[in-house]
């Protein structure tokens, strides 16, 4: 699925396993989606999402609270919910209609 994806992008979504990873979740869910977005996202691009107005630590602390937590699992081959395997088809699809 990734061979469709630029680098950025792919960036995008190893940032979001790391960070699911790092909150010992058990799979990537949207939330960790959007941290990998934002932490990815630089100068012209973050000010146009808005992202620069984020903060960053806030919002991490907040995505690992609301998140299930599943500590004693430590698995390197995290899965995709169903909602982040989705956004990701989306943006395939998006990127498909656009020509880009």
């Amino acid at each position: 699925m990734f061979e469709k994806y630029t680098q950025k992008a792919i960036d995008v979504v190893q940032a979001a396993q790391n960070y699911a990873l790092q909150f010992n979740h058990d799979k990537v869910l949207s939330q960790h989606i959007l941290i990998g977005l934002v932490s990815q996202s630089k100068g012209v691009q973050a000010k146009l999402l808005g992202f620069d107005k984020i903060n960053f630590g806030e919002l991490t602390i907040e995505v690992h609270n609301s998140c299930a937590i599943h500590p004693d699992k430590k698995n390197e081959n995290i899965i995709f919910s169903s909602e982040a395997r989705n956004i990701l088809k989306k943006a395939v699809d998006l990127s498909s209609e656009l020509n880009s």
